[in-house]
């Protein structure tokens, strides 16, 4: 590090083989779970760099701490990894840091969180449009605390609302698929509320007028293991599917993975797509057929800087429209050329 450079939190936490968030919480003197060792190591670090945090002096002088905090329920799928990254390099350029709240973070976890470090925004990903979440929101807004909450239906109350609008790309792959097959089957983590979910709607209609083939749907508990373990189950049965459609890009992936573990072959022998046009989904092999809104994680990340730099309390509803995205997933590729690929008579 030159002398010309003012060192950061990232430098911190990398030199002290600890995360961004770790060396955030240590340096603020705020308790998460660090060992003591771990704490006097990023302390020396900080120390030798001539790292310098000031949060709660920053905080009275101009009311910003220059963080910015980001409640994700599963922090380490496609979708919030993508908007993590894009939130981060939005915020390097305004100066502030990220904290990722725990993965494990449920229930009002983020409401202590957001009052206790008084970020400049926080992200909160809401699951359950629930009154006490809700009020939880309006409460930290009428005190000053900018507020960014992801959800389809909750309202602006003063907090602003980014709201997806999953169920037109969700008819658009169903409809993508049963151009080329009436057997289609569903993988999702929601068996219980179906009817009232946007992204399985557009299937359950396409059942119920007949387009495609009546299937049980089947579910997993919400984890990468248990997506593979059922997926494998699906294809291997008698009954296997000529396609599946997932409810995130996530299950796709490992959907194509227990593909691959069967000996099938992605589009040839199953078609498969997920949701959320994420960069992991676009980055496979082969590419996910997925839905999503056009530059969605640069977007939101844009939309959560600029909230952190308005007054409180002049949040709105930001809507984003989701459209399909065909890949190499549904697509069967050229006969002649996957058959010299494949080493196969043509």
């Amino acid at each position: 590090m030159t002398g010309s450079q003012r060192p950061t939190l990232q430098t911190v936490a990398r030199e002290a083989g600890v995360s961004s968030a770790t060396a955030s919480y240590v340096l603020r003197g705020i308790e998460r779970g660090a060992s003591a060792e771990t704490a006097a190591r990023v302390r020396a670090v900080a120390e030798r760099l001539g790292y310098r945090v000031n949060t709660a002096a920053r905080a009275v002088r101009t009311g910003r701490t220059g963080v910015v905090l980001l409640s994700l329920h599963r922090a380490f799928d496609p979708w919030a990894v993508a908007l993590t990254d894009a939130v981060k390099r939005a915020a390097r350029e305004t100066g502030r840091s990220t904290i990722v709240l725990p993965g494990e973070a449920r229930g009002e976890d983020w409401y202590d969180s957001v009052a206790e470090l008084r970020p400049d925004v926080a992200f909160i990903e809401v699951l359950d449009d629930l009154p006490q979440t809700r009020a939880s929101a309006r409460e930290l807004t009428a005190a000053g605390q900018r507020i960014v909450v992801h959800h389809e239906l909750m309202p602006s109350e003063g907090y602003d609302v980014i709201r997806p609008r999953p169920e037109p790309g969700a008819a658009q792959i169903v409809a993508h698929l049963a151009e080329q097959t009436d057997d289609i089957a569903f993988l999702t983590t929601e068996p219980h509320s179906l009817a009232d979910n946007s992204r399985a709607r557009p299937y359950l209609a396409a059942v119920s007028s007949g387009v495609i083939r009546p299937r049980a749907v089947t579910v997993y508990d919400g984890s990468r293991a248990d997506a593979f373990r059922q997926a494998v189950a699906l294809l291997q049965s008698d009954g296997a599917p000529r396609a599946v459609m997932c409810h995130t890009d996530d299950a796709a992936l490992q959907v194509i993975q227990a593909a691959y573990f069967l000996g099938k072959r992605v589009p040839d022998d199953v078609l498969i797509a997920g949701m959320d046009n994420t960069q992991d989904g676009q980055e496979s092999t082969p590419s996910l057929t997925s839905a999503g809104p056009d530059d969605a994680f640069t977007r939101e990340a844009q939309l959560i800087i600029a909230a952190a730099d308005r007054p409180p309390g002049t949040g709105r509803v930001h809507e984003f429209d989701w459209s399909l995205r065909a890949r190499a997933s549904t697509s069967i590729p050229d006969r002649a050329a996957h058959a010299r690929v494949h080493g196969e008579s043509e």
